[in-house]
């Protein structure tokens, strides 16, 4: 029995380990944990990744000095609303995210550690 027991323990942690080690890529669709209140986020999509250079200017939201393209009018305005500029640092991603809800638009934006995402979404 014991044997058992230990076998299925090295196979979960042998899956966690390695989920926590996956790389991502810009315009990967990420689901992350939900907010300190439990609210959860809106699916967001990797906009950039470590060593990019990231602008939110009036100019829009930039990433190595490229547009990224297919940000919703809101939330453009919403990222752009205070300039910010930064290189993504070693094990970060920077994400976006909108979602409609009855009451209104949930957005979110942010840099995040690679650690904290839980996974990809596969959209089919």
């Amino acid at each position: 029995m014991s044997k058992l027991l230990t076998v299925s323990v090295m196979v979960l942690l042998s899956v966690f380990v390695q989920a926590q080690a996956t790389q991502y890529a810009r315009g990967d669709v990420v689901r992350l944990p939900p907010q300190g209140n439990g609210d959860p986020l809106p699916d967001s999509r990797i906009i950039a990744v470590a060593g990019d250079h990231i602008q939110f200017s009036k100019s829009g939201v930039l990433v190595n000095d490229q547009v990224v393209p297919d940000l919703s009018k809101r939330l453009l305005a919403q990222l752009t609303a205070e300039p910010w500029e930064q290189v993504v640092p070693a094990g970060h991603y920077v994400v976006v995210g909108e979602r409609q809800e009855a009451t209104g638009t949930v957005t979110y934006h942010g840099l995040i550690p690679g650690a904290k995402i839980p996974g990809s979404v596969n959209r089919q």
